[in-house]
């Protein structure tokens, strides 16, 4: 049953879509049809519930012994979590992208992730909100995947309790941090492998010279060496100033350029 106003028609009856509009009622509808023909939203696979008033699905396969991302997911699925797995790769060809389309909310906590390279210039990535890879087995992110999240949606992100390794790949890494510090969350946790040099020390507050002594000195003997190029070359163009004013005042040429015949 509904009553028609100006803005539309408003749901009056079966109380759960009270004043909800006829066109958010059965976009509702639709999606906990689309929940009921999903086949992972099962007693046995994972729970799925939708948010009424966002007209969005969560979708929570938490402890349920996957080894990859699910293929297909719910109709607006919106929020996917899958802590306590025993997911390796984030690899996604298999997945259906049309259904996939509107999570922004990837959960991955407790799992065996040792990469990221599954995520590598996909859309995925640029659409994620918030991604949590607490506690899994990542010891290194390229930068250059890192730098796939700038300009994106990406808000919240977790990194801590993996065996990160410390050394001069470390140092970009670090930066990446530091510049995204208002979207990574618990700084503290995120710290070197317990085989490194660094155990368990955070990463961010390591100096650069530690996690690259070697790179360090060297970036120290190319700056001395760079100085004294550019004071050579500031000495050669007063000396050539000074020839060229005493030239044009005397007529003489510098001595250097004298000829004892």
């Amino acid at each position: 049953k509904y009553e028609a106003f100006k803005e539309g028609a408003i749901c009056k009856d079966p109380p759960e879509y009270y004043n909800y509009t006829v066109q958010s009622a059965l976009e509702i509808l639709y999606i906990e049809r689309k929940i009921d023909e999903s086949p992972i939203c099962n007693e046995t696979m994972c729970n799925c519930t939708i948010s009424k008033e966002k007209e969005k699905v969560k979708v929570n396969c938490s402890n349920k012994g996957l080894v990859k991302l699910p293929g297909a997911v719910p109709y607006k699925t919106k929020v996917l979590d899958l802590y306590n797995n025993n997911i390796k790769s984030l690899n996604i060809d298999h997945i259906n992208v049309t259904l996939w389309s509107d999570v922004s909310f990837l959960y991955l906590n407790n799992n065996a992730i040792d990469s990221l390279k599954g995520l590598e210039g996909t859309w995925l990535l640029r659409n994620l909100v918030a991604l949590h890879l607490s506690n899994n087995s990542l010891t290194e992110i390229p930068i250059h995947i890192l730098e796939q999240f700038r300009g994106g949606l990406l808000d919240e992100m977790y990194l801590s309790d993996n065996p990160w390794t410390c050394d001069c790949n470390t140092v970009r890494f670090q930066t990446w941090l530091q510049d995204n510090y208002r979207a990574v969350r618990n700084f503290q946790g995120i710290c070197c492998s317990r085989d490194s040099v660094f155990s368990n020390q955070p990463i961010h507050r390591l100096k650069k010279s530690q996690l690259c002594p070697q790179q360090e000195q060297l970036v120290n003997y190319l700056d001395v060496l760079n100085g004294l190029i550019a004071i050579t070359i500031c000495i050669i163009i007063i000396k050539l100033s000074y020839d060229y004013w005493l030239q044009k005042r005397t007529g003489k040429l510098p001595k250097f350029f004298s000829l004892n015949l």
